[in-house]
């Protein structure tokens, strides 16, 4: 009997299997192939947060608390500083000569020194200013009362007739004496300050004093 060598080929085919008798996928395993892979693709894709970046984890919780940060510790109060002028502000503070040989020139009196009560606070406000506000934390208040003064100064120029000249300009030697309190002191204290001015380095009449409160500062309020 012969054999039907076609009909079993396409028998064959018709069953799934190629000529070499392995079975061909067919489009609806094809189909289901590509459903697991858009799954497993889904399960195994990196999470996107709200930014479209993908999202980090971050370092596991161990369910205890952080202590809290220590607080700053609170700024100390700003010390008050008052000056008081003991002294007529009309009195003679010494004497005035003027030109290249400093020859007698009138008088300087205490007002010219310290001035008004508004120009003495903003002289003192200036050397503490200078002195650093973070020296003035936490001492005391302070008083401070300029008991005397005394100047031999001599103007840069003369003028004409010895009238007018730079005035403004002055050198030569300056003495303060001051008594001074903090606030809790027993007893008032007392401090002397000397200027030498130099006649390349002149200096206004308010100049010098507010020299002289620098170095009365340096003394009286403790360094930061």
């Amino acid at each position: 009997m012969a054999r039907r060598t076609g009909d079993s080929k396409n028998g064959d085919r018709e069953n799934g299997h190629g000529e070499n008798g392995h079975r061909q996928s067919g489009p609806g395993q094809i189909r289901a192939l590509a459903v697991l892979v858009l799954v497993v693709g889904a399960l195994t894709a990196t999470p996107l947060c709200a930014t479209g970046k993908a999202h980090q984890a971050g370092p596991a919780s161990t369910g205890i608390p952080s202590p809290p940060a220590p607080a700053a510790p609170p700024l100390r109060a700003l010390a008050q500083v008052r000056l008081l002028v003991d002294l007529p502000r009309t009195q003679r503070a010494g004497a005035r000569a003027a030109g290249m040989l400093c020859l007698p020139n009138g008088v300087v009196r205490v007002v010219d020194l310290v001035g008004g009560d508004a120009a003495l606070e903003a002289t003192v406000r200036a050397a503490l200013a200078r002195a650093g506000e973070t020296r003035l934390r936490g001492g005391g208040d302070i008083e401070i009362h300029l008991t005397e003064v005394s100047v031999k100064l001599c103007a840069r120029k003369w003028g004409a007739f010895g009238i007018g000249g730079d005035h403004g300009a002055l050198s030569g030697e300056a003495n303060y004496a001051f008594r001074w309190t903090r606030t809790g002191d027993a007893e008032p204290r007392s401090a002397r300050i000397a200027l030498s001015i130099d006649r390349h380095a002149p200096m206004t009449a308010g100049e010098i004093t507010g020299r002289a409160l620098d170095l009365l500062f340096d003394r009286i309020i403790p360094a930061a």
